[in-house]
């Protein structure tokens, strides 16, 4: 588990949609762990956009 220092809204968030994707009994590791991995995918994607990104010419 990554830094778990979530809010108790993000972590409800997360139980919720745990729950609609048919876990069974989620608990607040597997909501940080959903969480972490939303964070990392999102720095792969701002990582994917700054390498696609050309300098403009001037």
């Amino acid at each position: 588990m990554a830094n778990p220092n979530y809010s108790k809204k993000e972590i409800s968030w997360a139980l919720s949609e745990l729950g609609k994707k048919g876990v069974k009994d989620p608990t607040r590791e597997h909501a940080i762990k959903l969480l972490d991995t939303f964070k990392e995918f999102g720095k792969v994607v701002v990582d994917e956009i700054k390498k696609d990104k050309k300098p403009e010419a001037n």
